[in-house]
């Protein structure tokens, strides 16, 4: 039986670790228990553990086929990783690969050890780099191409376009798949609720003097005066907020240079619906091969959500690396068949959570505008144009006794992302623009 698998790992490439065993408490992820079956020996190889007792440890060559049979179902050597502009994308030590995979599966004492002995078992030092497909229907490379496209190449989703001529309606199923987070089962939609608190403001130079104070002044800016920001082009406002001052504080110390920032304390004042992509979502096993899809769409809803908040260098130009969540927001925005008000993702500087709502300038009012009060529904004018007709007030009011100024600590935190190995660079984690 041992011969057997060596051959039977060899053709599926790695050399198998029949002569190892592993203590079944080494095993944490509960599919591979349930497949490890009964402990046969008293010694394990990870930790040493040799009593001669009772048995309390498995062969280790049929737990290495379980979680290899799945390891080469979410990657795939170099040569197969994603190619353009003249170079490969997605590139990952095989150590670090392993490492990230075996999280979760064993237990953290003998991570190490195991993961040294599967990346040798796996051999092909000279090759030495793998790439993560960790997404339902290539989501990631499609993700990928719809970057590269909305930054270089077109920003504009046909409505009708039979040929598929237009770039972006070659990538526009990529976007259909991302609407089961909305309306399909991994529906990742939640309600903030009238009450809820929410924090924004505005950098200053001094504190000397009148300071902002006002909705007006603290909210979100008219059309005419709408920058461009991660999710919207100018002329087109959106209510950035965030769930605590501090976090307002830091998104605003990434985008100006001013010292001081004034913040002030939004109340909402009815449900919004919210794409929550901070969601803390139940992992199935990864090593079940009747779960794989829906563990690659949450590989990659992780790493999208990681995507979307990642920090771009602040100047005076337009960025290109605006482009394709600018045209993912509005996506969202405007095509569920029932609308949603906003997305919640996790702030690059502090990890608590940050807005981006689909509110402009008049649904936000002081809390003492006698509008928070009158209780009368309404309905916004863009939605009347594409048929909603829910009822709808303002949608915050600034609370202007809550509004604090604050001095801004900026500080820097410098994250290794690369590493020499003889002549080559050797990159750990995907470098991200600071």
């Amino acid at each position: 039986m041992a011969k057997e698998q060596a051959i039977a790992a060899d053709e599926r490439g790695y050399d198998s670790l029949e002569e190892a065993t592993i203590c079944e408490n080494h095993l944490i992820d509960p599919y591979l228990r349930g497949r490890a079956g009964t402990a046969t020996v008293a010694s394990c190889s990870f930790c040493g553990r040799a009593d001669g007792g009772e048995a309390f440890a498995v062969p280790f060559a049929g737990i290495q086929e379980i979680f290899m049979n799945a390891f080469w179902t979410f990657y795939s050597r170099a040569d197969d990783a994603p190619y353009w502009d003249h170079e490969y994308h997605g590139l990952v030590d095989t150590q670090f690969t392993v490492a990230e995979f075996a999280h979760g599966i064993f237990d953290d004492s003998v991570i190490d050890d195991i993961t040294d002995a599967l990346s040798e078992a796996i051999g092909e030092p000279e090759v030495g780099t793998w790439f993560t497909r960790m997404a339902t229907d290539d989501l990631e490379l499609s993700w990928s191409e719809f970057e590269r496209t909305a930054r270089h190449v077109s920003r504009f989703i046909a409505p009708i376009d039979k040929g598929g001529r237009s770039p972006m309606t070659r990538v526009s199923s990529f976007l259909g798949q991302l609407l089961l987070y909305i309306e399909g089962k991994h529906s990742l939609v939640r309600t903030m609720e009238p009450g809820t608190l929410v924090y924004r403001g505005r950098p200053v130079e001094t504190v000397a003097g009148k300071l902002y104070d006002t909705a007006g002044e603290l909210g979100p800016a008219p059309a005419a005066s709408a920058a461009s920001n991660r999710m919207s082009p100018a002329g087109i406002p959106m209510f950035y907020c965030s769930a605590d001052p501090v976090t307002a504080v830091a998104e605003i110390a990434v985008h100006d240079i001013r010292p001081f920032a004034v913040i002030g304390e939004f109340v909402c004042q009815r449900n919004l619906r919210i794409l929550d992509l901070t969601k803390v979502r139940t992992r199935p096993s990864p090593l079940d091969p009747d779960s794989w899809a829906e563990a690659r769409m949450l590989s990659f809803l992780d790493q999208f959500a990681s995507d979307l908040s990642r920090p771009v260098i602040a100047d005076d130009r337009q960025h290109v690396e605006y482009a394709p969540t600018q045209v993912l927001t509005e996506y969202f925005r405007w095509v569920p068949s029932k609308k949603i008000d906003g997305i919640e993702m996790r702030s690059s500087q502090t990890g608590a959570s940050t807005f981006i709502l689909f509110v402009d300038a008049n649904e936000v009012v002081d809390l003492s505008d006698n509008r928070v009060d009158l209780g009368l529904p309404r309905t916004r004018l863009t939605a009347s144009l594409v048929g909603d007709e829910e009822p709808v007030g303002p949608a915050f009011a600034l609370d202007q006794a809550k509004v604090v100024a604050y001095e801004v600590n900026r500080k820097v935190e410098p994250i290794p992302v690369a590493y020499r190995m003889g002549s080559e660079w050797m990159i750990t984690k995907p470098a991200r623009a600071r």
